[in-house]
């Protein structure tokens, strides 16, 4: 029955791989841990890139709405 929109803040670094991920906005630690897990298990990210190409690293923010069935 718990239910909310969970925020996670993460890097991705220049090889495409998450190097941190952490709550920036959560409903209970529950669903705060589930979203967290599903960032880190997420497949290789394309990594950003700069003006000239070159890949940098990219802070993401995204949110995940939990809501039961």
């Amino acid at each position: 029955g718990i239910e909310g929109t969970v925020k996670v803040h993460f890097v991705i670094d220049k090889k495409g791989k998450i190097s941190e991920a952490h709550v920036h906005e959560g409903v209970h630690p529950v669903l705060d841990q589930e979203a967290v897990r599903v960032v880190l298990k997420s497949p290789k990210w394309e990594p950003g890139r700069d003006k000239k190409g070159a890949p940098v690293e990219v802070v993401i923010v995204t949110s995940y709405v939990f809501k039961p069935n």
